[in-house]
């Protein structure tokens, strides 16, 4: 599902998609940020854009098949970022 939220009066899209993931790096997960040595995801924007980076070599390098993150937009909204076109079914 993309996100929803406000984009500066840009059109809201919704979509949605059927997935198969088996390892999903999960930064909404306090143990997980604790691990990375992150303290906030929820203010992941903020950060310089080479963590980020280092946040999806990392998960890749480990044979991630995606993230699960905060959404910097929407609160209480979860976004999931997958490295695998074949996960989408």
């Amino acid at each position: 599902m993309e996100e929803l939220g406000n984009h500066a009066n840009q059109p809201l899209r919704l979509a949605s998609k059927e997935v198969s993931l088996e390892k999903v790096l999960d930064l909404t997960n306090k143990k997980v940020k604790n691990f990375l040595q992150i303290s906030n995801t929820s203010k992941l924007t903020s950060y310089p854009y080479e963590l980020t980076q280092q946040i999806g070599d990392f998960a890749k390098k480990y044979g991630f098949d995606g993230i699960k993150a905060p959404s910097a937009v929407n609160k209480p909204g979860v976004n999931l970022i997958i490295f695998k076109k074949e996960a989408l079914k």
